[in-house]
């Protein structure tokens, strides 16, 4: 028997239950985040979790597109290109767009930029379309189920609620955001691998009761994409709809693939 099948072997007994639907047995080593959002698909160590195929399958293709949006923001030109083909083949619907030029406008206005006329139709500029916010809700989601194991040891419970929230570094009153997120996450785990370094590619804020019926975590990709996941008990208190009422935040059905 090879050191991999042994090291499959001895993870499925020790973690012999799915930790996204918290009922199937254990039929893959999963990483989360995926390796396809690091570069090479060099992932931290130590985020490895216990999954069933079909668990494992559903999240691929959301995967695969918040990866692309990653890679977009960074150096890593040949992970970008690998994943921009991917990603034109299957659904090209929901590539990085030119903005237009009221998008343009827009963009400056809010931050309080002032360029020439002339010159704003120069303006490096892409927007994302609508349809991939529910693939970073879908992923982040994901990520809330296995940090919940990660951190308590089992699956979250059928009456856990998980809402998620994701932006970008360039939006307004984000820095404010993440000035909060400081305050309130004290715990901090950053992604990290031996022989090699991953600089700043993963990190993530977290705070949780120690009666497991409350977590949250702002999980950060190259200090550009920054994610949010908010589980806990609804009996727990928390008011899900208010919440729920702004624009940033949603409540991704983990188990349908959002295509």
């Amino acid at each position: 028997m090879g050191s991999s099948r042994k090291k499959k072997d001895a993870f499925k007994l020790a973690h012999p239950i799915c930790c996204y639907c918290g009922s199937a047995p254990t039929d893959t080593i999963d990483h989360a985040p995926a390796r396809v959002c690091f570069q090479r698909k060099i992932g931290p160590e130590n985020y490895e979790f216990p999954s069933c195929e079909p668990c494992n399958r559903r999240a691929s293709k959301s995967e695969q597109l918040v990866a692309l949006y990653i890679h977009s923001l960074t150096n890593a030109t040949e992970d970008f290109a690998k994943l921009y083909r991917a990603v034109r083949n299957n659904y090209p619907h929901l590539l990085p767009q030119a903005a237009d030029l009221r998008q343009r406008i827009n963009y400056l206005s809010d931050r309080g930029i002032i360029l020439p006329g002339s010159a704003i139709p120069h303006l490096t500029l892409a927007s994302i379309p609508s349809g991939v916010g529910s693939h970073f809700h879908f992923f982040t989601g994901k990520l809330a189920k296995a940090f919940y194991y990660k951190h308590f040891g089992k699956p979250a419970e059928p009456d856990i609620r998980i809402i998620t929230h994701w932006t970008n570094n360039q939006q307004p009153g984000v820095d404010a955001f993440l000035e909060s997120v400081v305050r309130i996450e004290p715990f901090i785990e950053i992604g990290t691998r031996s022989n090699h370094s991953l600089g700043s590619q993963f990190a993530y804020r977290v705070n949780f009761s120690p009666d497991h019926n409350v977590m949250l975590f702002t999980a950060s990709f190259n200090n550009q994409i920054i994610m949010t996941g908010l589980c806990a008990h609804k009996s727990f208190g928390i008011k899900f709809d208010d919440f729920l009422k702004l624009p940033s935040w949603s409540e991704p059905d983990l188990g349908k693939v959002p295509f």
